[in-house]
């Protein structure tokens, strides 16, 4: 994994991501980013796709929409952070231009088990499907697909 000098990694539950500019079918995302931000892949309806990571946001509960934002873990360590599957993307709800669709976006953990392989769980769809928990957080995270 690779981290870009200057970034700051918290702010998002992830930490560290994979090299953001490769997709899995090795092509480069154009994208011009002249700020330095973090670009960060994920899963949307089996198809990868990109969203700046711009950190945790608050936001009014009942005044703005949230997307969920799932990211897939094993659990929580002694600390109560949790644990991400390595190498696993996370997965975004909804596109720009689809109806409901808000760069600000509730973070959702989907708890699988130690033997998960990563990147089954490619939708919302689908990881509503496994059956595996999902839990919803008081995080909200400021996170625009491009």
């Amino acid at each position: 994994m690779k981290t870009r000098p200057g970034v700051q990694q918290q702010g998002s539950p992830a930490g560290a991501w994979p090299d953001p500019y490769m997709t899995r079918a090795n092509k480069m995302l154009v994208y011009s980013n002249p700020h330095n931000q973090r670009v960060a892949p994920a899963w949307h309806n089996n198809n990868v796709v990109h969203f700046l990571d711009l950190g945790e946001v608050a936001v009014d509960p009942g005044g703005a929409a949230l997307n969920p934002l799932y990211f897939v873990i094993t659990g929580f360590d002694h600390a109560g952070t949790p644990v991400l599957v390595q190498g696993q993307y996370c997965i975004v709800s909804r596109l720009p231009g689809e109806p409901g669709y808000s760069q600000f976006c509730r973070v959702c953990f989907l708890e699988a088990p130690a033997i998960y392989m990563p990147n089954t769980v490619r939708s919302e769809e689908d990881a509503k499907a496994s059956g595996y928990p999902i839990l919803e957080t008081d995080m909200v995270l400021c996170a625009p697909v491009l």
